[in-house]
This record gives C-alpha cells, sequence and structure tokens, in this order.
C-alpha cells in the first residue's frame, strides 16, 4: 500500500517534525511512504532523520493553485 503525506509549512525546529520523523520512519516498514512539503524548510536537519526509503517531494512552485 502506498501512503502519501502533506506536509503545511514547517519551520523545521518544532514538535511536528518530530512526530513526522517517527511516524513516517515506523509506517515505511510495511508501506510506501512518500512526503510532500508545501513549502522548503530552512532547517533541513530533520529530513536527514527520516528513513532513505520515504519519498519527500519538495513543492517548489510558488502557485497557489499547485500547491
Amino acid at each position: 500500500m502506498k501512503l502519501k503525506f502533506v506536509c503545511a509549512p514547517a519551520s523545521g525546529n518544532g514538535g511536528t517534525e518530530t512526530v513526522l520523523v517517527e511516524a513516517l520512519n515506523h509506517l515505511c516498514k510495511k508501506y510506501q511512504v512518500e512526503l510532500y512539503l508545501t513549502t522548503i524548510p530552512q532547517n533541513r536537519i530533520w529530513l536527514k532523520k527520516m528513513n532513505s526509503r520515504i519519498k519527500i517531494h519538495e513543492i517548489k512552485s510558488g502557485n497557489k493553485f499547485t500547491k
């Protein structure tokens, strides 16, 4: 099964990032996991804690319709 998650703007420093890392790393053991970031976080350290099996997509367009 494929699971896709969309992350609202995140600074990279808070609890949301911690929960995403823990939850997605757990889920990727059984499922194909993709994470879509609607903004590019300045602090990218938390993204390096993601399992390499998780596909991370950064939506770089500033167009609200695309996001």
